[in-house]
């Protein structure tokens, strides 16, 4: 940092790299260069979906996920509440 600044090299603000395309979302696969519906995150979706129309919380379907030893997309660790929230809001925008 100290020798970007001497030499008056621009420094990226902070943040502004955050739209950039991530992998691929929870629910879609690869095949053949084609992005096309992973069934089994597509059943965990529509599952999640109908916990929430019941009026589950984010938390506790991600407490229930759990419990059901459902895979997360990278099957390491656990759900997280925000992560089934992001995953539904996806799903409603789209």
């Amino acid at each position: 940092m100290k020798r970007l600044k001497e030499c008056d090299i621009e420094l990226r603000p902070v943040g502004s790299n955050q739209k950039r395309k991530r992998g691929l979302g929870y629910g879609e696969r690869v095949e053949k260069r084609n992005v096309i519906e992973h069934k089994r995150e597509s059943e965990a979706i529509r599952k999640m979906i109908e916990l929430r129309d019941k009026g589950y919380s984010y938390r506790k379907i991600a407490e229930i996920l759990n419990t059901m030893k459902v895979p997360t997309k990278t099957g390491k660790g656990g759900w997280h509440g925000k992560t089934v929230y992001q995953i539904i809001a996806k799903r409603n925008i789209s």
